[in-house]
């Protein structure tokens, strides 16, 4: 019979107290490495101590049922963080403490008993134990991490109505274009935004590189904390600013408004620029680092046309 003697529980105790501290100062990978042996053997072999006292189970299928014991604790750990908490960053946390409780139990209970010598597993527990272990481990690793992303920026536009679709296409020099833009910061770290806007006027609507004139119109700054991205289905923003594009005068035809995203600080080149001029240079120099994914931009196209 394996995993009754005392130094199994005393070594899921220790090892679920390391996995508590990984999880605090750890980065995730190291973390979830550490939390493997937790989840494959240490939640859930107390608890088939606890099962062996009532009907018996043979030698074989303790690591099995202990996996699988510890995959149903952690899968409803990670299903309650993400219906609270909207991120499964506590996950591990919770699991191995809660392994860190059993095994304490266990240790408790057996504290009058001597360790049962520990017996060399049969070839069938030998196998069985080879097979779990080896096909499950990269599984576990999934499960632990189960929504693996880089850090990243929301960077979004809205029509009046709340809707990224139907953008408004027709204005007139002089109007006014009605949107709403939305920032969320994923990136694990406090940043200060800066959104510039630009109004390109074009030769050709359907060709990019008809630029003729680029007008700085505005600038909106914002400082956001991380986020965690939201895994329950509801997307939910972070922060979001009523913008309202008046067309210059004179400025009429097919025009590109541009929204250029900078995350820190705005580059010198295009810091302190006068409003309301036309900075062709620079304009496409943000086009060209836009095309290249050095900085977000999002952009629609408008028509206006002469007169109110």
């Amino acid at each position: 019979m394996i995993g009754w003697g005392r130094g199994w529980f005393a070594t899921g105790l220790i090892i679920s107290i390391i996995s508590i501290l990984a999880s605090v100062v750890a980065d995730g990978a190291i973390s979830s490495l550490i939390f493997l042996p937790v989840l494959i053997i240490f939640i859930g072999l107390p608890i088939v101590h606890f099962i062996r006292n009532i009907r018996t189970i043979p030698n074989w299928r303790i690591i099995p049922i202990s996996f699988l014991i510890g995959l149903i604790v952690t899968a409803t750990i990670l299903s309650l963080n993400i219906i609270i908490s909207s991120s499964s960053d506590h996950v591990i946390t919770v699991a191995s403490s809660i392994s860190a409780v059993l095994n304490g139990i266990q240790l408790i209970l057996l504290r009058n008993v001597r360790s049962a010598k520990l017996k060399y597993f049969d070839k069938k527990t030998t196998v069985a134990a080879s097979i779990f272990i080896t096909l499950l481990i990269l599984v576990a690793f999934t499960i632990v991490q189960p929504f693996p992303s880089k850090p990243l920026t929301e960077f979004y536009i809205l029509n009046e109505d709340g809707k990224t679709t139907d953008m408004p296409y027709h204005t007139s020099t002089g109007g006014v274009v009605n949107l709403t833009v939305g920032i969320a910061n994923h990136e694990t770290r406090t940043i200060e935004y800066h959104v510039q806007v630009w109004l390109a006027e074009m030769g050709d609507r359907t060709d990019p590189n008809s630029t003729r004139t680029m007008y700085y119109l505005d600038n909106h700054s914002v400082t956001l904390n991380h986020t965690p991205i939201s895994l329950s289905g509801e997307w939910l923003s972070q922060y979001e600013f009523d913008y309202n594009v008046e067309i210059p005068t004179g400025v009429s035809g097919s025009l590109r408004l541009w929204f250029f995203l900078f995350a820190d600080e705005v580059p010198v080149e295009y810091d302190d620029l006068e409003l309301l001029t036309n900075h062709y240079d620079e304009g496409l120099s943000l086009i060209e680092k836009a095309h290249e994914r050095e900085i977000l931009s999002l952009s629609i196209l408008l028509h206006a046309d002469k007169g109110a």
